[in-house]
């Protein structure tokens, strides 16, 4: 009788614990975390590419206790909406703009500034040097429940226009999309910038509704054939002109276990360098398909960047410093500060960059130029 009672046991726990969820609980290490990311970029992009290097690396090496479910597109959340989604806790990681969150974040825009660097690895890790060392940047992050993981690189801003533009005088009068620091350059040049999301770029063109695109990579507007409606591709100097972070919900990271956590921390740096391997890749490839289709690449003489960039600086950074300062003396502070660390940290990485430029490249393969 005894021996009976014990098999009855047996059984119903092991029924009950295959009808109530966590009642047979597993061992902690065993949990299976769920990453559920989002980008507004497609996943054939460079940093769709470099997202899903990242993410399956940590799906595999985590021997399976962390799984991705991967949203490209902006198929759940529209670019530049992301830290309303992770303070809502509806997405836990994103590959984010963040120059489209200067509201919430007012620093980064110290980091968005055109004519400052055409070095697209100096930016890169310049930009996660300030966010480790510069506390008032990182707190604000932090205060709408994000960390930042890594500075994806973004190759030198891309002037994509229907017609040719030879100068900046060619830009006057016309309708080009440029958002925030690359508008001011645009109006800067007696342009007008219009503020179109990424989505609605290749349309508004093909209607005739803007003349032209600005502030953008050039593999990145190859990938969304930006040179179907725009056959006209420009190298101005305005150099790299933003920011492109990994973040992540600064909650889930903490629940995660150390060793999970040392993991996405060691896979971060080691992502630094893939990244530049995949752009450097992606960047070729462009290259080489626009040439091959003929689209016109036209490179602004040594002149005519030398100007564009007196027309623009020191006039950006000093203005938003002013603007900084206006909203309180300490917010003033920190800008001059957050700018004085970024040169600083530009001039160190710059000097030992080996990375090919994607404009430098066209024009010593194809003899292209001013």
């Amino acid at each position: 009788m005894k021996r009976l009672m014990v098999l009855l046991s047996i059984v119903t726990v092991c029924i009950l614990g295959s009808l109530v969820p966590g009642l047979a609980s597993a061992a902690p290490g065993d949990k299976t975390w769920v990453i559920r990311f989002s980008t507004g970029f497609s996943e054939s992009s460079h940093f769709g590419k470099e997202s899903k290097w990242f993410f399956d690396n940590l799906a595999q090496q985590s021997g399976g206790r962390i799984k991705i479910q991967y949203n490209f597109s902006g198929s759940v959340v529209k670019l530049g909406e992301e830290l309303n989604a992770m303070r809502a806790r509806s997405i836990d990681a994103a590959c984010v703009t963040p120059h489209y969150f200067a509201p919430l974040i007012p620093l980064i825009d110290g980091l968005n500034m055109n004519y400052v660097t055409t070095s697209v690895e100096g930016h890169m890790k310049a930009v996660k040097d300030v966010y480790d060392n510069f506390p008032p940047l990182r707190s604000q992050f932090e205060k709408h429940n994000t960390m930042m993981l890594w500075n994806f690189p973004v190759t030198n801003n891309t002037l994509w226009t229907t017609f040719p533009v030879p100068n900046s005088d060619a830009l006057k009068g016309k309708k080009i999309r440029a958002p925030g620091r690359v508008g001011e350059s645009i109006a800067a040049f007696g342009g007008a910038p219009a503020g179109l999301v990424w989505g609605d770029i290749y349309d508004s063109a093909s209607k005739g509704i803007i003349q032209g695109a600005y502030g953008t990579p050039l593999s990145l507007g190859w990938d969304s054939k930006f040179f179907e409606v725009m056959k006209y591709v420009t190298q101005t100097g305005s150099g790299v002109f933003g920011t492109q972070t990994m973040i992540i919900r600064k909650d889930f990271y903490e629940e995660l276990p150390k060793d999970l956590q040392k993991l996405i921390h060691d896979l971060s740096l080691k992502a630094v360098t893939k990244s530049l391997e995949i752009v450097d890749e992606e960047n070729r490839a462009a290259v080489d398909d626009m040439e091959a289709k003929g689209i016109n690449l036209t490179i602004w003489s040594p002149e005519e960047q030398a100007k564009a960039k007196r027309l623009v600086q020191p006039a950006q950074y000093d203005g938003w410093i002013k603007k900084m300062a206006e909203r309180s003396a300490e917010a003033g502070k920190d800008a001059q500060a957050l700018k004085d660390m970024y040169i600083a940290a530009l001039q160190k990485y710059e000097k030992n960059s080996t990375y090919t430029e994607s404009f430098d490249y066209w024009n010593k393969k194809y003899k292209k130029g001013f």
